[in-house]
């Protein structure tokens, strides 16, 4: 009978560490990000991710867009194009992305797919490329093709 009362404040025991260990984990996993930021939050989120090899600057503009400039160490994965859909797909969902294009609306889009894929943490910037140069915020040009 005494081993019987062992065996089950044992079991009891047991299921409360497993439930405590089951709480802690959903404690520890960080909450998903679904933001939208102005140019000028998008470049600190930026300067704040220099470092950090999980943080993707996404450009989903045209080749044409691209040329009049672009934010430096963005990706670039044409939104318009039929394989748009495939490319996100081989992108590491649990990265940090900032999605811009020309004025917002595209990436607002990107985003939407995004999240429905399973990504977690993502950032728009509103208004698109075209506020970040309004916003005198620096960026590259991409050199002349022949």
């Amino acid at each position: 009978m005494k081993s019987v009362k062992i065996l089950a404040t044992s079991i009891i025991i047991l299921s409360i560490i497993i439930s405590a260990c089951s709480n802690l984990q959903k404690q520890v996993n960080p909450v998903p990000i679904y933001e939208n930021i102005t140019p000028t939050e998008s470049f600190r989120l930026i300067q704040n991710n220099l470092n950090n090899n999980n943080f993707i600057i996404l450009d989903v503009r045209t080749q044409e867009e691209i040329k009049n400039g672009y934010i430096k160490n963005a990706i670039f994965i044409d939104y318009k194009k039929p394989n748009f859909e495939k490319k996100l797909n081989s992108l590491k969902k649990s990265n940090i992305y900032l999605v811009y294009c020309k004025g917002g609306f595209r990436s607002q889009k990107a985003i939407n797919l995004m999240r429905e894929r399973g990504f977690h943490y993502l950032y728009n910037m509103d208004g698109g490329f075209d506020k970040w140069k309004e916003a005198e915020l620096p960026y590259k040009i991409s050199p002349k093709s022949n």
